[in-house]
């Protein structure tokens, strides 16, 4: 079963998603894909799609309390980066995997930092062939905290596990200021695209479960309160900082792809620009998508999609070619 048992007592929930043509097997490679704050692997579900069709296997990780993997019972024990980290480590090796391309985004970004780190300091046994963070930070700080504003909506959508609904019961027309859009879309763009909202919300609620939980569940549970908080606790105080991005890159020496929106309210740009400025030059790659918000994913999907191809084909391509010469 995918679950893996950890030592404390969650069980790590996990989703392998095999290339979509079978000729195409064993596939050109891993690609782990941890997901941010209360949310779970489903809403991958556009780039599992995309990468699976050109040819990848993708490991999908269901945090700690979060999704299909059960929580920790009767503790208020906070959901650390570094536990995090473990987990996702304890996925990989459950999966046999021991070379993976590690996607994170926002505080998915914070868990693939903590990872490569405990790789570099000798921690963890697994090539690490690139890293790919997407709208996140490297160290909790007042310069890294999202506005008033944007945390009074995280507050609200955390405490009613989504905000209540985006479409307005009397009209059925969607409410592009509830608080969950307002947090993830720029302004502009979400009043101009309504439908393009509905269709990606839609898409990832469509997502098909795979038969060791669609007999129980219909649906992904919904992250708790208590959950999501200790995540939040978590993450306020990650803390790989500068120094860790220039240790764990030096030593380990592999390509790097940093991704950002520039009207990103969860996590101000210049953390993403902050991380890039201690990472090895010639090895790292920045995007700024200027339009996106956070949900970059969702906005920007086909623009993510040809940049991660890209990525990946570059690395790949030379590892193919390195190997033939042997």
């Amino acid at each position: 079963m995918p679950w893996v048992a950890r030592p404390d007592g969650h069980l790590i929930y996990y989703r392998v998603v095999e290339p979509a043509d079978a000729s195409m097997m064993p596939g050109k490679g891993n690609i782990v894909m941890i997901m941010g704050l209360a949310m779970s692997h489903v809403c991958w579900a556009p780039q599992t799609a995309f990468l699976s069709s050109i040819g990848y296997k993708v490991l999908l990780i269901d945090n700690r309390g979060v999704g299909f993997s059960t929580p920790e019972r009767f503790s208020m024990r906070p959901h650390t980066i570094s536990s995090m980290a473990r987990d996702a480590l304890a996925c990989i090796q459950e999966c046999g995997m021991s070379e993976v391309h590690l996607v994170g985004v926002s505080m998915g970004g914070m868990i693939s930092q903590r990872l490569a780190l405990m790789v570099a300091e000798g921690h963890a046994t697994l090539r690490i062939k690139s890293l790919v963070l997407i709208t996140t930070h490297c160290r909790s700080s007042l310069s890294t905290m999202p506005s008033l504003a944007a945390m009074a909506d995280l507050i609200s959508i955390i405490a009613t596990r989504g905000g209540g609904p985006l479409k307005d019961p009397a009209t059925g027309e969607i409410n592009a200021d509830h608080p969950m859009l307002r947090l993830l879309f720029p302004k502009k763009w979400r009043h101009e695209n309504k439908e393009e909202i509905v269709e990606a919300f839609a898409r990832v609620d469509r997502e098909e479960l795979p038969p060791d939980v669609s007999s129980e569940h219909k649906k992904v549970p919904l992250t708790s309160p208590a959950d999501a908080l200790k995540q939040i606790i978590g993450l306020l105080n990650h803390s790989v900082g500068e120094d860790g991005i220039e240790k764990f890159h030096k030593t380990l020496r592999m390509p790097m792809l940093i991704i950002y929106g520039g009207k990103d309210k969860l996590v101000p740009p210049e953390s993403s620009r902050r991380i890039a400025r201690r990472a090895v030059p010639e090895l790292t790659t920045v995007v700024e998508l200027p339009e996106s918000g956070h949900a970059l994913m969702l906005q920007c999907e086909e623009e993510l999609h040809a940049i991660l191809e890209e990525h990946f084909r570059k690395i790949d391509d030379c590892f193919v070619a390195d190997v033939s010469r042997l």
